[in-house]
C-alpha cells in the first residue's frame, strides 16, 4: 500500500482551476520529485498533504486513511509522523537552533529539557552541525539554515518528509551537500518523501521518480534517466532550459 495516494484530485480557487484530476502515489521509503514552472501547484500539493487546504475534489491517503475527511483534531495526530523542510527555512527567528530543532520534542513529548537537548545535538551532527546549538537564524548561512531545517524535520523519527524546494537559493556546492544529506536521512530513517524542485539536478540525484506538472496536470512521472531523456516535448523543454517549446512563459 502507497503511504501517500492521491486520487483525482481537483483544486479550484474561485473560477480558477489549479490542480485537475491528479493521481500520484509515493510508495514506502520512496522519493518522489514535483517539477514544473512556476504557478503550476507543486508547493500546493504539499499543503494539501499536510491537511493545510482541503482538496475541491478528490482523496488523499496517508497510510490508507483519507485526510480530506479527516477532523482538525485527527489531522494533528497525522501530523506526528510527518516532517517538513520549508523552501525559506521556516525557522524561528528569536529562538535558538536547539530550540528551533526540537520544537516538536518540546510541545508534543514528555521528554525532560536534557534528553530533548540530548537527541537535538545528536540530530544536528548527522546534518554535520556541531556546536551551534545556542547560535540564532541570522548568525546561520543559507546552507547552514536548511540543514537545521532538515534536522528539526526528521528529530522526531517521522514516516514522511515534504521537501519544498530543498536547494533553492543554495551554491552548487552547498545544494549538493543538501542532495547528499536528504539521501542519508533517507536510508537512516526509512522515510518516504515528496519533495518539490527545479533544480533539475538535485530531483536527478534525489529522486526515485520525477514527476512534471503543467497546466494542472502531471504530464509525465517517470525515472530520472526517462525524465532526463523524454520526448514529450513539454518535458523536454523543461528539463534541459529551452527558450522555445510548448511552454509559454508569461
Amino acid at each position: 500500500m502507497p503511504v501517500i495516494e492521491i486520487k483525482n484530485l481537483v483544486l479550484k480557487f474561485g473560477e480558477n482551476t489549479l490542480l485537475k484530476n491528479l493521481n500520484l502515489t509515493v510508495d514506502e521509503g520512496e522519493t518522489v520529485i514535483l517539477c514544473g514552472p512556476s504557478g503550476t501547484g507543486k508547493s500546493v500539493i504539499l499543503r494539501l498533504c499536510v491537511g493545510l487546504l482541503r482538496p475541491t475534489a478528490g482523496q488523499i491517503y496517508i497510510d490508507g486513511k483519507d485526510i480530506s475527511a479527516l477532523k482538525e483534531r485527527e489531522m494533528n495526530h497525522m501530523r506526528k509522523n510527518m516532517g517538513m523542510l520549508f523552501q525559506n527555512y521556516g525557522l524561528f527567528d528569536s529562538m535558538t537552533v536547539a530550540d528551533n530543532v526540537g520544537f516538536f520534542l518540546i510541545r508534543h513529548t514528555t521528554l525532560s529539557a536534557t534528553k530533548i537537548r540530548e537527541q537535538v545535538k545528536e540530530v544536528l551532527a548527522q546534518v554535520n552541525l556541531e556546536n551551534v546549538e545556542d547560535l540564532k537564524p541570522v548568525e546561520l548561512s543559507g546552507g547552514m539554515k536548511k540543514r537545521v531545517g532538515i534536522a528539526r524535520a526528521i528529530v522526531h523519527d517521522p514516516k514522511i518528509v515534504y521537501y519544498d524546494e530543498p536547494t533553492a537559493g543554495l551554491d552548487p556546492v552547498s545544494a549538493d551537500l543538501i542532495n547528499d544529506l536528504i539521501i542519508d536521512m533517507k536510508k537512516r530513517y526509512k522515510v518516504s518523501s515528496l519533495s518539490v524542485s527545479n533544480e533539475m539536478n538535485c530531483a536527478y540525484k534525489i529522486g526515485d521518480r520525477v514527476g512534471m506538472l503543467y497546466q494542472g496536470e502531471l504530464v509525465a512521472l517517470d525515472t530520472p534517466e526517462n525524465i532526463k531523456n523524454s520526448d514529450n516535448p513539454i518535458v523536454h523543454q523543461f528539463v534541459n532550459g529551452l527558450e522555445r517549446g510548448p511552454i509559454k512563459m508569461l
